[in-house]
């Protein structure tokens, strides 16, 4: 990754843009990651993280068997 993103600020921003994916059982859940995780970009941070990471109750979901379509929905399949 450093020979493609030399820049630090570059590579902290591919990594979470295109490899950290995340869900959060509730608001104060995904309010506290999305500060820990964003919280040294204000822009990010303001607009709630990055399309990587979602409020979503997974174990709700898996629970009542469309974690996956869920999932899919929102992600999208690998080979989008």
């Amino acid at each position: 990754m450093k020979k493609i993103y030399p820049d630090g600020n570059e590579r902290i921003r591919h990594i979470l843009d295109h490899q950290v994916y995340g869900l959060a059982p509730s608001r104060i859940i995904y309010r506290t990651a999305v500060n820990y995780i964003f919280g040294f970009d204000e822009k990010i941070k303001q607009s709630g993280g990055n399309d990587h990471f979602k409020m979503i109750d997974a174990a709700e979901l898996t629970k009542n068997g469309t974690f996956e379509e869920v999932i899919q929905k929102e992600f999208g399949s690998s080979s989008d």
